[in-house]
């Protein structure tokens, strides 16, 4: 194939495609809205702020690798169906609460890390079918365009986000995130299932699961790229929840700016969009991490 030739991406990806990025554009909303709600409802301190972003990034490292092992052995549509049955639950559960009581630290714990959950099964379950509706060929401009979206939906989101916030106020906001995941079931739904593959003999004797656990641990450990991945990506996550638990506290108690105001600021922050319009071009020409 020729380096501007490109292999068609098919129905079935842009499917998908379209319903994960109507779910990110509303994922990114919560994220805004979330702690503006602990801040503006809750009168969160840093403490606390802290908490609830740690708690949305604390199952991925906890639960990823079981996840994978899980996910080898199960209909992986079915399970990011489920995934994303259960995340529309639980941020529907935070208006539905706001509109009646008030809304408890407990709860907004708690939906911070089972939502996370989630998307834990759901993101490496997503990962792992693009492969299986496009060709190898294409995985880059899939890769791309995916990235494009995560990249663009931080940018709207944020500043839809608060739009949003400031018009319906957060708790409101977070249940348009929650509807969102409706649009990312539709197109689960919509598009054709690649064959599912029985597990091999060995994967279910007994005794697998761990021993695949425990190989799967050995082999990110040895692998150089890897571990500078998960490094990279622990550091970022950490980076992410130190300056929730502050920039949040900031921009509303020191500056006193409005909701639009901060979700503007926020959008404006990402442009990792860029990158996404010329990864896979760039990947075409250098190669990338996989290696055949």
């Amino acid at each position: 194939m020729g380096p501007r030739e490109r292999a068609p991406l098919g129905a079935e990806f842009t499917k998908l495609w379209i319903g994960q990025s109507i779910s990110r554009l509303g994922s990114q909303i919560s994220v805004f809205a979330l702690p503006t709600f602990a801040v503006l409802g809750l009168h969160a301190t840093p403490l606390q702020l802290g908490t609830l972003a740690a708690l949305q990034f604390v199952p991925f490292p906890l639960f990823g690798l079981i996840a994978g092992v899980w996910l080898d052995r199960l209909p992986r549509r079915s399970v990011m169906i489920a995934a994303d049955a259960a995340r529309f639950v639980l941020l529907a559960s935070i208006p539905l609460v706001a509109a009646f009581h008030d809304v408890s630290w407990l709860q907004l714990y708690a939906v911070a890390f089972l939502a996370g959950t989630c998307s834990v099964f759901f993101d490496i379950g997503y990962a792992s079918l693009v492969p299986s509706v496009v060709s190898r060929e294409a995985l880059p401009a899939a890769n791309a365009r995916m990235g494009f979206s995560d990249s663009a939906a931080q940018i709207a989101g944020n500043a839809l986000g608060g739009a949003i916030v400031h018009a319906l106020g957060a708790a409101r906001a977070i249940g348009v995130d929650a509807l969102s995941y409706l649009a990312s079931i539709a197109s689960l739904v919509l598009m054709k299932a690649p064959p599912v593959e029985p597990a091999a003999a060995e994967a279910r004797a007994p005794g697998a699961f761990r021993r695949e656990l425990v190989e799967g641990v050995r082999w990110v450990l040895a692998n150089r790229d890897l571990r500078a991945i998960a490094a990279a990506t622990a550091t970022a996550n950490l980076g992410i929840s130190m300056s929730n638990a502050v920039l949040f506290l900031f921009y509303y108690r020191e500056l006193h700016l409005d909701a639009g105001a901060v979700g503007l600021i926020l959008g404006l922050s990402n442009i990792g969009f860029v990158g996404a319009l010329f990864s896979a071009g760039l990947t075409r020409r250098l190669g990338s991490l996989c290696r055949s």
